[in-house]
């Protein structure tokens, strides 16, 4: 393919993905707010608990086949079919392991944790075969296809979740919208790609996959202190009304990688994988989506940092206040959560899975001790700080990684002074009037002070950029 035509499809392929990704944002943020203000915290923070769990069981069966898909130089052909016997093999697992699961809360008096625990595993058996079908629309740069399914699946699902809330339906509201999200990506895919159903089983990719799949769920244990562990040992302590405000406040924090995530994930992956044999194009285009995301990323960590209870108060009222104090803490993991991602998929296109597998292996191992220093005393504060401190080491340790495969003209203050420097002086205009006026002109204050510090940093290279010729 030549190059105007490659970097053309990347470029669509992340304005379609994104477009896609922004419409569901916001509607799931006006849903996510209609089901907090209808339910509360005490229904949210069992469904919470109930997902917890479960992802942490799932993380057992998450063996990133779906990625194996989208950067394997082998013909699709040959192994599409040996994929999907893989994760019926892993989705059955996932099974035994939920039933195994569900007496324990039974045990414990709770039938409703125990009954949505048995929903999501039929999700979770869903959502991985429909991974598969994703993978191959990636693969196919059918990037447009991709987010027309994605955008069709969000409309429907969180539609349904609001007339199942307002017809008294309760925490079903929130089930039926994963099992739906997980239906429509399978039955989308299925239809765009039009590939058969058909599970196979070839031992030399059976093999591979294996292989690769060992070095991504090593990589996953990292996944335990990104909400995972951290969820369900907070819901265990402190129990659901903690865990209510808590995940309202990472729901917040995380859509910062929610919208990122197509031009740093779904893009990056098939993007390098493409350039794996042209290491300067590969490190121009890391260097330019990573400073980039971070142009866009700082405003958003500052809001929570800075303006927590305004933000709460605005979206989900007064009753989740609790939540301010957890946001605030979180607002790292919004900062940093998206440029990890950026690097684990860069590792992953150059085929260097063990060294994302280290870095969440460092994670862990940095989460876990801060958890246990700080969970019983600072609750979901602590947690945040835990979860803070874990993707903080995952980054370092990737970053360090990357340098084998990533170099090239853009030095540490190039590429990340300008989002520095506007960061600096939005906190310090945004500080100067706190309490001062209305909420309002303290978010426009930080907006407006942050960007033009920004765009007088990139004057010269906009002028450049646009220059014609």
């Amino acid at each position: 393919m030549p190059a105007g035509a490659f970097g053309r499809q990347a470029l669509a392929g992340a304005a379609w993905l994104s477009a896609a990704t922004l419409a569901n944002g916001l509607i799931g943020a006006v849903v996510n707010i209609v089901l907090a203000r209808r339910l509360g915290p005490l229904p949210i923070g069992a469904y919470a608990l109930a997902v917890a769990v479960s992802d942490v069981a799932g993380l057992l069966v998450t063996w990133g086949v779906d990625t194996y898909l989208v950067q394997s130089p082998e013909d699709e052909g040959e192994q599409f079919g040996t994929a999907l016997s893989f994760v019926l093999l892993l989705g059955g697992g996932f099974l035994a392991l939920t039933a195994a699961m569900i007496p324990f809360f039974l045990w414990r008096q709770q039938p409703l944790v125990a009954a949505l625990l048995a929903g999501l595993a039929v999700q979770r058996l869903l959502m991985l075969n429909g991974s598969c079908y994703s993978a191959l629309l990636q693969r196919r740069f059918q990037f447009g296809w991709l987010a027309l399914v994605q955008i069709g699946t969000g409309v429907i699902e969180h539609l349904v979740a609001v007339l199942v809330a307002l017809a008294g339906g309760g925490v079903l509201a929130l089930l039926a919208r994963d099992v739906l999200d997980a239906v429509g990506q399978l039955v989308g895919g299925r239809l765009v790609s039009k590939r058969r159903y058909r599970p196979q089983w070839q031992p030399l990719v059976a093999s591979r996959m294996g292989r690769f799949g060992l070095a991504v769920l090593l990589s996953q244990s990292g996944e335990l202190a990104t909400h995972k562990l951290d969820s369900a040992l907070l819901g265990v302590v402190w129990g659901t009304r903690e865990l209510a405000f808590y995940e309202e406040a990472y729901k917040l924090a995380n859509v910062a990688l929610r919208v990122s995530q197509p031009a740093l994930s779904q893009v990056a992956l098939p993007a390098y994988a493409r350039l794996r044999a042209d290491a300067g194009r590969r490190s121009a285009a890391f260097h330019t989506i990573q400073s980039g995301g971070l142009y866009a990323l700082v405003p958003f960590f500052l809001m929570l940092l800075l303006l927590p209870e305004p933000l709460i108060r605005l979206l989900f009222g007064v009753q989740w206040l609790g939540a301010a104090p957890m946001l605030r803490a979180f607002a790292g993991y919004a900062l940093l959560a998206p440029l990890f991602e950026h690097l684990r998929q860069l590792l992953f296109a150059e085929g260097m899975a063990g060294a994302v597998a280290r870095a969440k292996l460092l994670q862990l191992a940095v989460f876990l001790p801060v958890l246990a220093a700080l969970l019983a005393r600072w609750g979901g504060i602590g947690t945040a700080v835990a979860v803070d401190a874990g993707v903080l080491a995952a980054l370092i340790a990737a970053g360090l990684a990357a340098r084998r495969v990533v170099f090239g003209r853009p030095a540490f203050l190039h590429t990340y002074g300008p989002a520095l420097l506007a960061g600096t002086v939005a906190t310090v205009a945004t500080a100067a009037i706190a309490g001062r006026g209305p909420v309002i002109e303290e978010f426009a204050v930080l907006l407006i002070s942050y960007g033009m510090v920004l765009l007088a940093c990139l004057q010269r290279r906009l002028r450049r950029a646009l220059r014609p010729g």
